[in-house]
């Protein structure tokens, strides 16, 4: 390159001297006479040598630079160019000057001396934790001073904290620890830490399947508060197949093993899966199975039987019909599997077996042997408890339709009684003294109806007056008339005025006519009636 410039300045000078022949040789002694013809004494600068200046550049370690150390004319500019090494960056230029700039102009106006400087690249490494614990670094290679310099090794080592397990470093999806991590860049790493599982639990213990069954086997994590993903396996998946759901198929008869395994550490347990066949599909298994024809949809018991199927009293009705399951052995039951002894045909809580009256009205009071009073005739004379007033007839005795023996018939002479208001009962003239059995009186103070002063001492609304029986009609009729008590035949006392009525006094079985003329109101008991003699 001098040499270039020392040519190209020869040439300059040429083009100066108009009337020299620079190209070619020449005898002429002017062209390289270096007298000075002015005679003045002063030297000719256009013969004189160029001025240069020294130029010496230094990389430090980690890199080059361009160009190379060397000399330059005065004022030349020169760029300097440094060039750092991969692992290195350029800091700046020292020397005969300050600089960061990269190329740097320099103008060569002295000898000059300049020091490219360079410096190992820096990355900061990030340490995160996801869990519970600590990350210890070692430095194997190289020093740290804020960053680690590239090409750093360092190691992590990560540290759990009590009761915690290390899992993996998650950004690079490996579990590996320590780990050496060499610094080529800016890192950030995540030390995920976690509870280690104690043990897991399967849910049922054990799995009895029917062929063709699908069923879930649910498994529990201890400590309950930790998460995990679960991988299940069958020992034999010719026998049953298990999904990662915990979903069982039971494929074929026989018996496997299903193992569930957490993803972390490892921890198992497992249950035995027995698969069976059940040909009737009644859902139990045929070796178990006492009825294996069961009808389909039929609701079955633990044997595999319907009721269609069952006679669990042995009285020859099947279950499904049969509405008394509880059959003494050997008793003749009907066609729903019911022996005398269970059934009550007429619903009177009287057993058929112990029942006497089989067609006992609904709703009727009976006695022990399934009878109602509609029903009986206990003195044996024709009539029914319930008509019959009078109940202990002798037997053979001719009766009335009340049940009487047909008594004495008074159809004497009239005679009319009467209680004034306000009038004492206990008196004789306030009583009408029919028999030594019936004396008809009234109360005042209670305002109610009339009684028998012989056996009562007040009125009773539903019996008085005792042993007497009413019915409304004519005398010649009192053996076809149905007796009732007082107010069950007249029903109300002061409806009874101007009603002609048949009483029988019972105890002396006497019939007689009374017919009723006055009734006093506003407790004052008062009355009247006329009556028939004997």
């Amino acid at each position: 390159m001098r040499l270039l410039k020392h040519l190209l300045s020869l040439s300059f000078l040429c083009s100066l001297v108009m009337f020299t022949n620079c190209g070619e040789d020449s005898d002429d002694p002017v062209a390289n006479d270096t007298t000075n013809n002015t005679n003045d004494g002063n030297t000719d600068n256009s013969s004189q040598d160029t001025v240069t200046y020294t130029l010496i550049l230094t990389p430090s370690e980690g890199g080059t630079v361009t160009p190379e150390s060397g000399t330059y004319n005065e004022n030349e500019s020169v760029a300097l160019l440094a060039i750092p090494d991969s692992t290195f960056v350029f800091v700046n230029w020292t020397g005969s000057s300050t600089s960061t700039d990269n190329p740097l102009s320099v103008s060569m106006d002295a000898d000059k001396s300049y020091t490219a400087n360079f410096t190992k690249k820096q990355y900061p490494l990030t340490i995160l934790i996801e869990g519970e614990g600590l990350v210890s670094e070692e430095i194997i290679t190289n020093g740290r001073v804020e960053d680690y310099d590239v090409g750093t090794l360092v190691q992590l080592t990560a540290d759990p904290s009590e009761g915690w397990k290390f899992d993996q470093w998650i950004e690079l999806d490996i579990n590996t620890n320590p780990i050496e991590v060499s610094i080529t860049d800016s890192i950030i790493l995540t030390a995920r830490f976690y509870v280690p599982i104690d043990s897991v639990s399967i849910t049922p213990s054990a799995l009895q399947m029917i062929l063709g069954a699908i069923d879930t086997l649910k498994a529990d994590i201890y400590p309950s508060n930790i998460s995990d993903t679960l991988n299940w396996i069958s020992s034999d998946e010719r026998i049953a197949t298990v999904a990662q759901e915990g979903i069982v198929t039971a494929l074929a008869k026989g018996e496997t093993i299903i193992t569930v395994v957490t993803a972390k550490d490892s921890i198992t347990n497992s249950v035995k899966v027995v698969v069976s066949a059940d040909g009737d599909q009644d859902g139990v298994i045929d070796d178990k199975d006492t009825c294996a024809d069961t009808p389909e949809g039929a609701t079955v018991d633990t044997h595999g039987c319907a009721d269609s199927q069952k006679d669990t009293d042995s009285d020859g009705v099947k279950d499904d019909i049969d509405t008394c399951v509880d059959t003494l052995e050997g008793a003749t039951v009907d066609s729903h599997g019911c022996a005398n002894s269970q059934k009550d045909t007429d619903g009177d809580g009287v057993k058929d077996d112990m029942d006497t009256c089989v067609d006992t009205p609904e709703g009727a009071t009976v006695d022990a042997n399934g009878c109602a009073d509609s029903q009986k005739d206990t003195d044996g004379d024709g009539v029914k408890d319930d008509k019959d007033i009078c109940a202990d007839t002798s037997e053979g005795s001719q009766v009335d339709l009340n049940g009487c023996p047909i008594g004495s018939v008074w159809t004497g002479t009239i005679l009319t009684f009467s209680k004034l208001d306000n009038t004492d009962p206990s008196l004789v003239e306030n009583q009408d003294r029919i028999t030594e059995n019936l004396w008809i009186t009234r109360n005042n103070v209670e305002g109610g109806q009339i009684y028998n002063a012989v056996s009562e001492s007040a009125s009773s609304k539903n019996t008085s007056p005792a042993g007497t029986a009413w019915a409304e009609g004519d005398i010649a009729d009192y053996a076809t008339l149905n007796y009732t008590p007082f107010r069950t035949a007249t029903g109300k006392p002061k409806n009874a005025v101007g009603k002609t009525y048949v009483v029988h006094l019972i105890e002396d079985n006497i019939y007689l006519s009374i017919k009723m003329l006055s009734w006093s109101s506003k407790k004052a008991g008062g009355f009247s009636y006329e009556r028939s003699t004997e």
